[in-house]
């Protein structure tokens, strides 16, 4: 399992809390969690989140099972790019967690 946040510079404290939560989480789960990514300088353009593309190179090598996440406003606010990037998480072995669930009003979620 990789726990994943995005931030803001000079906010470290507040991923510091967020990563115990997220940890929390899992381990009430059962689940193992082997590393975690933060995008320390918040909010990327679509597709260069060098944190989130590490995660994605752990699941395609099979490195990473599982992503936790916060929510759905820590990965993309595009709604295309956002499902592409779960979809490219759950097509092989992995799964993505959001620990705040998607509402109707969020966006239709990817089902495989």
């Amino acid at each position: 399992m990789a726990l994943y946040v995005r931030g803001e510079a000079g906010r470290e404290g507040e991923a510091d809390a967020v990563f115990a939560r997220l940890r929390g989480y899992a381990e009430r789960r059962g689940w193992e969690v082997g590393a975690e990514y933060q995008e320390v300088d918040g909010f990327f353009p679509s597709g260069s989140a060098p944190a989130w593309e590490a995660v994605r190179l752990g699941v395609a090598t099979g490195f990473v099972h599982g992503v936790l996440t916060v929510g759905r406003g820590h990965l993309d606010p595009d709604d295309q790019v956002y499902e592409d990037e779960i979809r490219a998480v759950c097509e092989g072995t992995g799964f993505l967690v959001l620990l705040v669930p998607e509402t109707a009003a969020d966006t239709t979620p990817y089902r495989p």
